[in-house]
């Protein structure tokens, strides 16, 4: 029987803010939110409350999105003498700062060449609380794009090939065009130069081709250092959904915690904010090519961390903080880890796993995983395993270059150990929405669109369970900036469990509280089967979204010259939906 101490980690702290592992927190209050409206809603009521800080530090953020607390938030504005209206994310944070609420952000910059359309649009991002700050935020909104740097020189000309690619869209429209455009894309700027006609953009012959693949990829929000979130919904229209899946066809999953556990998540800010805030700093006082002006304005730099403890709430769970953290080094194959708080979380809850896991990850292609899971399996035979992934990760939609290519290799290869270790005792399955797609795409399956699994979950046992930005793969366990919220609670998981899959497989929450274990993959996959034969206009009578994941669909390739850690690089033809109107 396992204990709580089994799925936790020792503390360390050398007293680095950026570098600690925080010690498990008893008397927290975990409360998993599922898909984005729901999850939208709770941080913007958090965020209309605060006091004295929101830090926020996002993936990609759309200052755009529409509030879907829309009247709660104005209400509260209104009681704080707020006049006018808001209905925007970036009107309520600066509207906040107005308040005197220092009000900070952290945006993930991207690779110029390979992450070009999310690059583009974090600055831009970036712009747009700028203009609000200095109209509503007095001084009291700061927002930093920075770009992990690790990276890679050894697929150099697969960067020059896509630079080269992107020639055409930068010189869209005449030169006066193409220079306003290339003034948003900052992290092109060493690749650049006008042409000798100077009409046009160039590659320089002398470009440092360097490609720059990881990402700091935390998503969470700490209001007050009382009240955190994390999980994997970034802000952006492209994340607007709720169960019913009629909206956006994404589905994601966050958590909300109080107490301890939100003063880690924002010492964890507040420690890469004192970090990154200096780079930013010397980056937008550089100027560009032909005569454009430095990318932003600075920021404050040093912000002391709070020493005032934050007193342990009464909830019935115990948490902890777990990390991913790497080195700015150069990264063949991965760079040096500092924090692989998750991995080894991973691991050891896997080890003591005695009935079931599950698993429901955006990429499961760690073969890291499928070893702790079949050494689990050895030594339970009756463990069960059920595995929920998308039909189809995003790249497929656009050319199938080696990266992309690696990493579909990668997960095939994952889920084939695992389903020749398990056999009858795992289920892996996908979403798919309860209409018939009206055109034909490549991601697809049994006549519907997907609905997108983003969420970065694993629940054991009914006992303890994880959610956060980290998917289960090397590059999420190793290399990019990751944040996970681990908790041991075995009601407050249960019910978890239960609302979850009665979103998924259309079941009520009390019918399957009765399935035992060993049921569960039997139970998973009658659903599943029924629904794959039920195409056209019958897939209205869909019992929930679950269908079978067919793993030989996209079996990909592998390319040896590929880092492992490295197969979720971005394709320029099918950038993130996170600016769709």
């Amino acid at each position: 029987m396992a204990r709580l101490d089994d799925f936790f980690l020792s503390s360390t702290d050398t007293g680095d803010d950026r570098e600690f592992r925080a010690e498990k927190r008893g008397g927290t209050t975990v409360r998993p939110i599922v898909d984005g409206v729901a999850t939208f809603q709770a941080m913007e009521r958090a965020i209309a409350d605060a006091t004295t800080t929101v830090h926020l530090s996002l993936w990609i953020f759309n200052p755009k999105t529409p509030l879907q607390a829309l009247g709660d938030v104005n209400a509260k504005l209104a009681k704080r003498g707020v006049r006018r209206k808001v209905g925007t994310w970036g009107e309520l944070l600066a509207t906040m700062a107005g308040l005197g609420v220092q009000t900070r952000i952290l945006l993930n910059d991207f690779d110029g060449v390979l992450g070009n359309a999310n690059h583009e649009n974090n600055w831009n991002a970036c712009r747009q609380l700028n203009a609000l700050n200095a109209r509503w935020g007095k001084g009291n909104l700061e927002t930093v794009v920075t770009m992990h740097d690790a990276r890679v020189e050894a697929l150099a000309p697969l960067l020059a090939t896509r630079a080269r690619a992107l020639l055409p869209k930068l010189n869209r429209g005449g030169w006066s065009a193409a220079r306003t455009r290339v003034a948003t894309m900052p992290r092109l700027w060493p690749y650049l130069e006008v042409a000798p006609t100077g009409d046009r953009w160039v590659l320089r012959a002398d470009a440092p081709w360097q490609m720059y693949p990881a990402s700091h990829h935390q998503k969470l929000c700490v209001v007050d250092r009382v009240t955190g979130f994390c999980g994997g919904l970034d802000v952006n229209t492209g994340r607007v959904d709720t169960p019913a899946h009629n909206k956006r066809l994404w589905h994601d999953i966050h958590v909300k915690v109080d107490g301890p556990v939100a003063a880690d998540l924002d010492r964890n800010f507040l420690g890469r904010w004192n970090t990154e805030a200096p780079l930013f700093n010397t980056f937008v006082g550089i100027p560009g090519p032909a005569g454009l002006g430095a990318p932003g304005k600075t920021v404050a730099p040093s912000v002391p961390v709070p020493s005032t403890p934050v007193p342990s709430g009464t909830g019935p769970a115990t948490a902890q903080l777990w990390r991913t953290l790497s080195t700015n080094s150069v990264a063949f194959p991965v760079p040096a880890n500092i924090r692989e708080d998750i991995q080894e979380g991973y691991e050891a809850a896997i080890a003591h796993a005695n009935h079931f896991v599950y698993v429901e990850n955006q990429y499961v292609r760690s073969t890291d995983l499928a070893e702790w899971l079949i050494d689990r399996r050895g030594d339970r035979p009756e463990l069960k395993l059920i595995i929920m992934l998308p039909v189809a990760p995003e790249e497929v939609a656009g050319t199938l270059d080696p990266v992309t290519e690696h990493g579909l290799f990668l997960q095939h290869q994952t889920l084939s150990a695992l389903i020749d270790a398990f056999g009858a005792d795992i289920g892996i399955h996908s979403m798919v929405a309860r209409t018939a797609a009206a055109t034909k795409h490549i991601t697809d399956s049994a006549g519907s669109r997907q609905i997108y699994m983003h969420s970065k979950a694993m629940i054991v046992d009914d006992e303890w369970a994880t959610v956060g930005s980290a998917n289960t793969n090397l590059r999420s366990f190793r290399v990019d900036t990751e944040a996970n919220i681990a908790w041991y609670d075995p009601a407050g998981v249960r019910a978890f469990r239960l609302g979850l899959w009665s979103e998924i497989l259309g079941t009520p929450a009390a019918t399957i509280a009765t399935w035992s274990p060993g049921e569960f993959v039997t139970r998973w996959h009658d659903i599943a089967q029924a629904n794959v034969i039920k195409t056209g206009p019958a897939a209205r009578t869909r019992q929930g979204f679950v269908v079978p994941h067919n793993i030989a669909r996209f079996p990909g390739l592998d390319h040896v010259e590929v880092p492992d850690a490295f197969t979720e690089a971005f394709n320029p033809t099918h950038p993130e939906p996170e600016y769709v109107a």
